[in-house]
């Protein structure tokens, strides 16, 4: 079976293909990136999004595409900025237009900004995307549903929600930023009193039920890979300061916001592709001690 992934270099894809060439080795993993891969064929693309007539013929032989792969705002100021979220879709569209003869199967890797903003998510929450990123996901969603549809090729597509563990650094999220501030005895900044929920879901997890969906057929269309526990901030900042063993210094700041929960209802990922979540400490103490050799 032949797999072609994109985004191997970010932060969810660079776990995924260590997990794909283990399962399925080196002779049938496709990367299209434009950085050369040192453990995987790789398509090599420019700026044009072209390839070489070689690299080409590739496309043909592919069965699977895990599209994951995207632009990801590194924090809120970025989630509106326009060339980068057209680039969403700019590139997905020139992926669709390969000549995939053998193709079978397309799993998408989308975003829970898709949605309106609700304290409990599921897949029948309304979709209204409120930044340009959302809309350009939620656009690049609607693309690949129609090419399967015209193509009689399976189609997943899975809503990733806030994902943690280790080498999630490079994007400025509450959690990566609170650990390293507390390894740090650092300040940490809290909104409100930080009563407010959250949901996270580790690394591993997301890996795993993208391998699952890879391998069953018939699944629902759309799947949110999110977690069902939840935990306010203050207590998330506590759990940190106990696993790292380290105080917590926290600077509580105002806010005329209504607290503002985030939570997820989580039955259809258990039911089809993952049954059991990593334990939130376990997976927190391995960020923890990531970062403690890093600093």
């Amino acid at each position: 079976m032949k797999v072609l992934l994109t985004g191997v270099n970010g932060f969810i894809g660079s776990k995924l293909t260590r997990k794909l060439l283990d399962d399925f080795g080196s002779n049938n993993i496709i990367a299209l990136t434009s950085k050369k891969h040192s453990e995987v064929k790789a398509i090599l693309y420019d700026e044009f999004f072209n390839v070489s007539s070689e690299d080409e013929l590739l496309f043909s032989d592919v069965e699977i595409i895990v599209h994951v792969g995207s632009f990801t705002p590194k924090d809120r100021a970025d989630s509106n900025l326009i060339m980068k979220c057209s680039e969403n879709i700019i590139f997905t569209s020139k992926l669709l237009s390969r000549e995939f003869k053998s193709l079978k199967k397309i799993i998408y890797f989308s975003t829970l900004d898709v949605y309106e903003s609700y304290n409990l998510y599921t897949e029948n929450t309304p979709i209204k995307p409120i930044s340009l990123y959302g809309e350009s996901k939620y656009y690049c969603e609607k693309m690949i549903e129609c090419f399967c549809e015209q193509r009689n090729v399976d189609c997943n597509i899975l809503r990733i929600g806030h994902v943690y563990g280790p080498g999630e650094e490079a994007y400025k999220k509450f959690l990566p930023v609170a650990i390293q501030k507390i390894l740090l005895g650092q300040e940490v900044e809290l909104w409100g009193g930080g009563g407010d929920l959250r949901s996270f879901i580790y690394i591993d997890d997301v890996v795993t039920a993208c391998i699952n969906s890879m391998a069953k057929p018939k699944l629902p269309k759309v799947i949110n890979v999110v977690s069902g526990f939840s935990i306010s901030m203050k207590e998330l900042l506590f759990k940190i300061g106990k696993l790292s063993n380290c105080d917590v210094l926290i600077k509580n700041v105002e806010t005329s916001n209504a607290q503002n929960d985030i939570v997820f209802d989580n039955r259809l990922l258990k039911k089809y592709l993952l049954p059991t979540e990593t334990d939130f400490d376990i997976g927190l103490l391995k960020e923890v001690e990531y970062f403690k050799r890093k600093l």
